[in-house]
């Protein structure tokens, strides 16, 4: 039978009260992770997925199986949820900090976090590669920087290597328009915002997370994209991400700059220069999420870089697997990639 990795049971590490980089405690923190194949003892068999956005760590299951990118007969793949996407610790789910009570974190401390995990759970000196897909790739960006000699490559779908003002305009504008409903009551509520969560659809699943020609493509008949639309808005609702993890997490996302890591004084330039894991960036041609310009640039300072456009006319959705095409080429792309790994 085909590798089903939806199947893969969700386990739990505790890291108990985990210092932040700005000095905040998460109380009684703890990470879920699943695991797909056997990691080698040394741990170089090991691919760390981080999950993007409201995501969580089936974000790249579509890489995972025989014949895939992540075949699991050869590779281990360890899929990680970050703080805030409601499986880890999370405003939502904390017993003594819920809510808006819950401290800051930021994109560095999920990787602090997870390294934790690697570390003291399994005993990884090193892995073979961190790979992740829009705020995962971020993360993977934030891993060659924090822990440069943690891992031999970067896997890094549609990342920023500093969140620019566009991104940091329309996570604002998602947080607006949660906080707006009557229902969020300032952190304290008894029920999510449906109304709010249907904008928040038509932004973030629709208006930046595609591409006018995508759209233009998929409905000839223009008026049929808002049928599509409210099927969008009903499956996030049922989907339950709860609303004050969504503001923590783009909290992280908008302070994003891996120039902060210590011994860079904000130079993100330099940062990304001094990054030596073997790296592959893929982007779309357009992105209006996470601008195209800035993934082009930042692979362009990086010493040991890859950059692929990946043919896709989705946008930022080109990095999840709404059309066989694009997983297939995604797969492809990565799992040449990762071969040449094995021969250097």
């Amino acid at each position: 039978m085909a590798y089903d990795p939806s199947t893969v049971p969700q386990q739990r590490f505790e890291l108990g009260d985990f210092e932040l980089v700005s000095g905040a405690i998460i109380e009684n923190c703890f990470l879920s992770y699943v695991m797909h194949g056997t990691p080698s003892q040394d741990g170089t068999n090991v691919i760390v997925v981080t999950s993007s956005i409201a995501g969580n760590a089936h974000r790249l299951d579509f890489l995972i199986g025989t014949g895939k990118a992540f075949d699991p007969q050869t590779y281990c793949t360890i899929g990680i949820d970050a703080l805030g996407n409601g499986r880890s610790s999370s405003p939502s789910n904390s017993e003594t900090q819920s809510g808006m009570r819950f401290p800051r974190f930021t994109i560095r401390d999920m990787v602090n976090s997870q390294k934790r995990l690697l570390t003291r759970k399994f005993g990884f000196k090193r892995v073979l590669a961190i790979a992740g897909a829009s705020m995962g790739g971020m993360q993977a960006l934030e891993w060659g920087i924090s822990h440069a000699a943690y891992m031999q490559a970067l896997i890094a779908l549609v990342p920023l290597a500093r969140t620019p003002a566009w991104s940091v305009a329309v996570n604002e504008t998602s947080r607006k328009i949660l906080m707006a409903d009557a229902d969020w009551n300032d952190g304290q509520y008894t029920q999510q915002p449906r109304r709010a969560w249907r904008a928040w659809t038509n932004l973030m699943r629709t208006l930046v997370s595609t591409t006018p020609s995508g759209l233009r493509d998929k409905f000839p008949h223009a008026q049929d994209v808002i049928d599509w639309m409210k099927g969008l808005e009903q499956r996030t609702l049922d989907a339950g991400f709860d609303a004050n993890d969504w503001i923590y997490q783009t909290w992280a996302y908008d302070d994003h700059d891996i120039g902060t890591a210590l011994g860079f004084g904000g130079n993100t330039k330099r940062a990304l220069q001094d990054i030596r894991a073997k790296t592959l960036i893929l982007g779309p041609p357009l992105d209006l999420y996470n601008p195209t310009r800035d993934q082009r640039e930042l692979a362009d300072h990086l010493p040991n870089a890859d950059y692929v456009e990946i043919p896709s006319n989705l946008g930022h959705s080109a990095s999840n697997p709404t059309m066989a095409d694009d997983v297939d080429y995604l797969s492809k792309t990565i799992g040449e990639f990762l071969r040449r790994l094995e021969r250097t």
